[in-house]
């Protein structure tokens, strides 16, 4: 005999409605530690929200939207260089950019596990709150987070401009020698003048003869992401940049969030010549893999523009590092990656790798030591 049957019905039912939410608070429970989307997450709160007050809520609709906000927890690793730390990082900036850009809910991003927040990831992040600021109905309010408890991590969002964006009120933090020269500058124009007064407190630290061309790539790269970034789209033209003093070196990174260098190469280049390019680099199976297109730009030499004041976008920075003998440039675009090193001893160093999920864009990162010898370097 089934001693469960034998029980009134009102404490079957509680029975019944108990291990309905206790299953529904295992849901929950998963859902955040495998980091699934932000609206199975919801669905699975309004589903316990529900059930749990079954009377009360009988008459209320299932699929309504409420108005909290919806926490995000922030990498430990904000990272795009370590491909452990890439999936994770990328994977929380789309849910992020899904919330706040494409269905406007209200954002709060917890920053208490981060530990470690790299440039690039921080200017991918930095741009997508941007962007959902511009948009969002709920305006300066869309978007908020809570005090760093490393304080490294507060300095570098201080530094960079994140409390500024959101308008949040900044407090009195330790300074770190290696983010205090980090500079932050936007804009929606290839005018230079939007970004001199970072470049002079920049060149204030500089002292080569390598100054002008450093000026002159870094204006190429901002001026490439307005004119070729958004082609074919409605978006507003806008590109955002780090450039900063880390280690000996300068870091310039520059971040657009356009539709990325795969798609808007072939229109700017012509598809048989890209098609041409890419057989000859790789063979005739890479035309499906986004890092392919990259390594085809930093080949390509000249302006889609051919005005005599026009460099060579990316195959000019590469020319910098040649010059200087020693650096790095590194591309994101959509899922590909680019790299090219060279170092004193004249070893030059190409890799392409492609991950899973797109940074929905273009970033471009130029590192050159800042002490060089006055002459240029020679390669053997």
């Amino acid at each position: 005999m089934n001693c469960c049957n034998d029980l009134p019905e009102k404490v079957q039912f509680k029975r019944y409605m108990r291990g309905l939410r206790q299953k529904i608070k295992r849901k929950i429970k998963n859902c955040k530690s495998l980091g699934h989307n932000w609206r199975a997450l919801e669905s699975a709160k309004r589903e316990l929200e529900f059930y749990k007050y079954p009377r009360y809520k009988k008459t209320a609709k299932f699929n309504y939207e409420s108005n909290k906000r919806i926490c995000f927890n922030v990498p430990v690793s904000l990272d795009y260089y370590k491909k452990s730390h890439f999936h994770k990082t990328n994977a929380f900036i789309e849910q992020v950019r899904s919330c706040g850009f494409e269905n406007e809910r209200r954002i709060h991003l917890n920053f208490s596990n981060t530990r470690y927040i790299s440039a690039a990831a921080m200017l991918s992040l930095l741009a997508e709150v941007d962007l959902i600021l511009g948009r969002s109905k709920h305006r300066y309010n869309a978007v908020n987070f809570n005090h760093p408890n490393d304080s490294k991590i507060e300095s570098i969002l201080n530094q960079v401009g994140f409390y500024d964006l959101v308008r949040k009120d900044k407090r009195k933090v330790k300074e770190f020698v290696d983010v205090s020269f980090w500079r932050f500058v936007s804009g929606n124009s290839t005018e230079p003048l939007l970004a001199s007064k970072m470049i002079r407190d920049i060149q204030n630290e500089v002292e080569s003869k390598t100054g002008k061309n450093l000026y002159r790539g870094f204006i190429e790269a901002m001026s490439n992401s307005v004119e070729h970034a958004y082609l074919g789209t409605d978006l507003e033209r806008k590109w955002w940049a780090f450039a900063g003093i880390k280690d000996g070196h300068l870091v310039v990174v520059i971040c657009d969030k356009g539709v990325g260098i795969p798609s808007t190469l072939p229109r700017t280049r012509g598809f048989d010549l890209v098609r041409s390019l890419i057989t000859s680099l790789f063979g005739p199976g890479a035309m499906d893999k986004d890092s392919s297109y990259i390594k085809a730009a930093a080949e390509i030499a000249n302006s889609r523009t051919n005005l005599p004041h026009r460099g060579k976008g990316l195959n000019d920075m590469k020319s910098v590092i040649r010059l200087i003998g020693s650096g790095m440039l590194s591309i994101f675009s959509n899922r590909g990656l680019y790299s090219f090193t060279a170092g004193h001893n004249d070893a030059e160093r190409e890799e392409t790798y492609d991950f899973k999920t797109s940074v929905a864009g273009t970033i471009v990162e130029w590192v050159i030591p800042i002490e060089v010898s006055d002459e240029p370097h020679k390669s053997c």
